[in-house]
């Protein structure tokens, strides 16, 4: 398929005649007097509009990166409003504790990029610079910030509604049965033959039997992938472990050691440490968790509208076509 490059969609993208170095700089739209460039909108989409050019034909390309240009110069325009507004109406406070907030995060990823200067390569190599990401990290914390402050007093949950939700989505406060169980495993393919391993797995068994330490043998003996857990799995709901394995795990009573269990790769001694057993969650148990859901649905509701209020009273002007 014929590859359409990141360039050549400029002037597919009927932005304008002329050079695609001067696409490029076009200003695309203004708001409230500020310009706003094709490379601003279009740079965040290069990788993805790669992708697209490799595996759709010119015309489907052409359409669909038009329509992620468009939506990508909309969120532009919300970015920007909101910025504005957060500028204007934050406390000289608000604006320095979250200049500190910003900058303890970028010296935390100073910290684990090992230095400023590893963390300014990784940055030069991703297309981008420490200054711009801390200021573009600055700007969404006070957005954020902002938004909380104005929009959380617009948002009302009445119990009724937590509730409701509760019973009109019961399917989703199912838990099935699980089980947490410790593994040895005896893998076949480090013994000569079947019976060697077999003889592995018979005196591991026995010493079981003599009340020895499960989680112990199995950091020694084991070759399980939580071996150095002392072979503890997380809870795991029927069929995710090996078929022999799991009818086992969900037959034996909690504290319970199985015999020695063939399956395609090994022998497996199991002993069951945790059960949980199949119920619907009671709604106190999940209240907080369904309030919170309802209360972010509404958040952005309120953001949506808040945008297309701060939409109405500012001078834009698109010249996307």
């Amino acid at each position: 398929m014929r590859r359409f490059s990141f360039i050549a969609f400029i002037f597919f993208a009927s932005l304008g005649v002329g050079l695609a170095a001067e696409v490029v700089d076009k200003i695309i739209a203004e708001v409230n007097g500020v310009p706003i460039t094709y490379q601003e909108v279009a740079a965040p989409l290069a990788g993805r509009l790669a992708v697209l050019s490799d595996t759709m034909e010119k015309e489907e390309y052409e359409k669909e990166a038009a329509r992620l240009i468009r939506n990508a110069l909309e969120d532009k325009i919300k970015d920007m409003l909101f910025l504005h507004e957060a500028k204007r109406r934050l406390s000289e406070e608000e604006v320095s504790v979250t200049e500190v907030e910003v900058e303890k995060i970028v010296e935390e990823a100073i910290a684990r990029a090992g230095s400023r200067e590893n963390l300014q390569s990784e940055l030069r190599s991703a297309g981008t610079t420490l200054n711009k990401e801390t200021e573009r990290l600055k700007n969404q914390a006070l957005v954020m910030r902002f938004l909380h402050k104005t929009l959380t007093p617009r948002i009302r949950i009445a119990p009724k509604e937590v509730l409701e939700y509760y019973n009109a989505h019961i399917d989703e406060f199912q838990e099935r049965e699980a089980v947490k169980i410790r593994q040895i495993l005896i893998k076949f393919s480090e013994y000569e033959d079947r019976e060697d391993a077999r003889k592995v797995a018979e005196d591991l068994l026995k010493r079981l039997e003599e009340k020895a330490d499960f989680a112990n043998l199995a950091r020694r003996y084991s070759r399980g992938p939580y071996a150095e857990k002392g072979g503890e799995w997380e809870f795991l709901e029927r069929g995710n472990l090996l078929a022999e394995v799991d009818e086992w795990a969900f037959n034996l009573p909690l504290g319970g050691v199985s015999n020695i269990i063939e399956t395609e790769i090994g022998f497996s001694i199991i002993k069951v440490e945790g059960r949980k057993y199949a119920r619907t969650i009671p709604f106190d148990e999940v209240e907080a968790r369904i309030r919170l859901h309802l209360w972010q649905q509404k958040f952005y509701q309120e953001m949506d509208k808040y945008y297309q209020e701060l939409r109405k009273e500012a001078s834009i002007v698109i010249r996307l076509k």
